[in-house]
């Protein structure tokens, strides 16, 4: 069973005409790019998985770097790729402390006590 698109969305061919362009995507890409510069975690720390269930569409990692002082900076991942909203219980080790929404593909999400995550269909969250 594969998790992603099929292989007609990936072979299509380019539409040069601007106005089928998807505007928004390249600021989108931009703001990955600002938020992987403003993380050290996302430019330095090292990637674990926190929570895998391919059945449900659900898939989470961490990225972490240690500081001299020993103290960690984090940021959690975690996709929604179902065709449904989930909900996601993270250990608490895998969570950064304040849990805060960095950035989205849509809706924000849920975040409850506990390291509980409800994603939107189709959805991904960095939180840090």
């Amino acid at each position: 069973m594969a998790l992603f698109g099929g292989d007609a969305e990936v072979r299509r061919d380019m539409p040069w005409d601007q106005s089928q362009w998807d505007a928004d995507l390249p600021r989108f890409y931009k703001g990955l790019i600002r938020l992987r510069l403003a993380q050290p975690a996302l430019r330095h720390g090292q990637r674990r998985t926190v929570y895998l269930d391919a059945s449900r569409g659900l898939y989470a990692y961490l990225r972490e770097r240690y500081h001299d002082a020993g103290l960690a900076t984090r940021v959690v991942v975690v996709f929604n790729l179902s065709g449904q909203a989930q909900t996601v219980t993270l250990l608490a080790d895998a969570l950064p402390v304040a849990a805060t929404c960095l950035v989205t593909t849509g809706a924000a999400p849920e975040v409850a006590p506990g390291g509980v995550i409800t994603l939107a269909a189709g959805t991904g969250v960095a939180l840090g």
